[in-house]
């Protein structure tokens, strides 16, 4: 993949990047005891982490798809970064997300987003992670050139608000991290099974 002009697409890509990497290290240091361990009936194990990351993809990289093709074929080309606020719904919605928070929002995964159960095969949600990371990654270098202000997407899973395109890629680049740190925690809690 050429080398991005565009230096929002150039720090997404490195975010996007830098989750591959954050998984793959995962992988490559836990066994699948380990990535299956959950530390409470409520709470989620390392590989549910990961596959809540991929539920969420799958529900947005074909309306970011379908978002890229309607803002070419409207010429809404141009713009630059931060691309403008974005939408109102939009600042609600990364507002829970955002890792500079002081206090960052908790809130309850939707029973369609949960990433799986307790006899999760961690090598499918690599692989699903992989794929749909990478797909994500070929959407955002798809979509350099265009206005990502004035293109929008809706989040998932609703397609009642809408989301600049900016906002739409900054989602997964707060949300990869937001739950790879959550499972980095989970690694540390008392119990985790030893190697």
């Amino acid at each position: 993949m050429s080398e991005p002009g565009c230096p929002y697409v150039a720090a997404c890509d490195a975010d996007y990047t830098r989750a591959q990497e954050r998984v793959d290290q995962l992988w490559s240091t836990l066994s699948d005891e380990q990535l299956r361990w959950k530390p409470g009936p409520e709470r989620w194990s390392v590989a549910e982490c990961v596959g809540h990351l991929s539920k969420t993809m799958v529900e947005h990289v074909d309306k970011l798809e379908a978002a890229i093709k309607k803002g070419r074929a409207k010429g809404k080309l141009g713009g630059e970064a931060p691309y403008g606020r974005g939408t109102w719904i939009g600042r609600v919605f990364l507002g829970f997300l955002d890792p500079d928070r002081t206090k960052p929002k908790k809130l309850k995964a939707p029973g369609q987003f949960h990433g799986g159960s307790a006899d999760v095969d961690p090598a499918a949600v690599r692989a699903e992670f992989q794929a749909l990371n990478g797909r994500l990654l070929a959407l955002l270098h798809e979509a350099e050139g265009l206005d990502f202000g004035r293109v929008k997407v809706a989040p998932p899973p609703t397609n009642l608000v809408k989301l600049s395109l900016a906002q739409g890629f900054q989602l997964h680049r707060w949300h990869h991290h937001r739950h790879l740190d959550q499972a980095d925690r989970v690694t540390q809690e008392t119990g985790f099974p030893s190697a």
